[in-house]
């Protein structure tokens, strides 16, 4: 790996990602920055925390020129509590997992057939009491598998089963679901510009859909994976009578438990990558071009974060402008494949184990950024 002399002048930009459960982006940024301070002043040092548009991705934007509104809400179980979303001028953003993640439930209360997007809705609501013309919804880190149901019925809208019963709005719904009502959401609300944000690319069904790729970890288990799939697939064609072939298969509509089919169908939102909408707002292009030296950071590095993620966003585009880029990373899978366009340091290794890094992340942060100096 490259060393940098302390001793001469250095245009350093860092930009940290999260290491998830261990170090915000704020964070480590902070840690970084820090580190490098105590060794030379002779290095301009710009932190820029990041986002892919899983969870995370609010809080970076309230450094910015969104400020927070307060609200009150459900969460993925139902529970009444006090969450956020930000807002600048008349665009609003909202977190799903700030709202009903799966990180605001406690361990052991995953419910997945009972977890369900209402409270997105009623973030939604709220930002449009606000004033909102435009929301961004950025979705990473869900508990629920609802195909944005939940979110649909805060809306004013109505699920039956086959009897003409009213179904649940939650997954344990969809298992019966036959047909849906919409005509109780406003049309005003249909006005409302909705960008979608994602960080995975996975279809909604299929043995890469919501389902079978998040299902276990959201609490369900292997053998009711196949009858997940199938409610997810019934409520497309519930809301898509007449079929619509290209959008069932389309990247992304399986992100968040398949919360990206009720934001479409509703407002026929625009589905994008989060990393390429936070390279843009953070004008991140402009930032790699103006640096000598771009640091970035993510909890783990392997084949999945040079497709889309933000942390292979940032080396891609360091390599496009020539500037020496360095990843640290909490663990990294095959340093070797990924060597050609940014020098890794993985802090496990430097730990001696993942666990090891884990239980003091910040050390270890520190040690892997004194690796730059000569």
């Amino acid at each position: 790996m490259k060393k940098y002399n302390p001793r001469e002048p250095l245009q350093v930009l860092v930009l940290p990602e999260k290491f998830k459960g261990s170090l915000s982006a704020i964070e480590a940024g902070q840690v970084i920055a820090e580190t490098i301070s105590a060794t030379t002043d002779k290095w301009i040092v710009e932190v820029q925390p990041v986002a892919d548009g899983g969870d995370g991705s609010l809080v970076i934007l309230l450094r910015e020129n969104f400020r927070e509104i307060p609200l009150t809400c459900q969460g993925a179980l139902g529970d009444i509590g006090l969450r956020r979303i930000g807002i600048e001028d008349h665009h609003v953003f909202i977190e799903l997992a700030e709202i009903c993640g799966i990180g605001l439930l406690g361990k052991g209360n995953l419910d997945p057939f009972r977890a369900s997007t209402f409270g997105l809705g009623e973030a939604f609501l709220s930002a449009i009491k606000n004033g909102a013309n435009e929301v961004t919804f950025s979705l990473g880190g869900s508990a629920s598998i609802d195909g944005g149901f939940g979110f649909l019925c805060a809306l004013g809208a109505q699920g039956f089963d086959d009897k003409g019963r009213e179904v649940s709005a939650d997954l344990n719904g969809l298992r019966n679901l036959s047909s849906v009502d919409l005509r109780g959401i406003k049309e005003t609300y249909k006005e409302v510009k909705v960008t979608v944000l994602v960080d995975v690319d996975n279809p909604l069904c299929g043995p890469n859909g919501a389902a079978y790729t998040f299902g276990l970890q959201k609490g369900l288990k292997e053998e009711e994976l196949q009858e997940v799939d199938l409610a997810l697939k019934n409520l497309f064609e519930v809301l898509s009578p007449q079929g619509n072939e290209k959008m069932f298969y389309a990247n992304g509509l399986g992100a968040a438990g398949g919360v990206p089919l009720a934001l479409v169908k509703l407002f026929e939102s625009t589905v994008i990558s989060g990393s390429d909408w936070f390279l843009e707002r953070l004008d991140l292009k402009k930032k790699i071009r103006q640096a000598d030296l771009v640091i970035t950071t993510e909890g783990r590095f392997d084949a999945q974060s040079t497709m889309g993620k933000i942390t292979g966003k940032i080396i891609e585009e360091s390599s496009n402008s020539a500037k020496d880029c360095i990843l640290i990373a909490g663990d990294i899978e095959n340093i070797q494949l990924h060597e050609q366009k940014a020098s890794l340091i993985s802090m496990s290794n430097l730990a001696g184990g993942v666990q090891a890094s884990l239980d003091d992340p910040r050390k270890w942060l520190m040690e892997a950024t004194s690796l730059l100096f000569e």
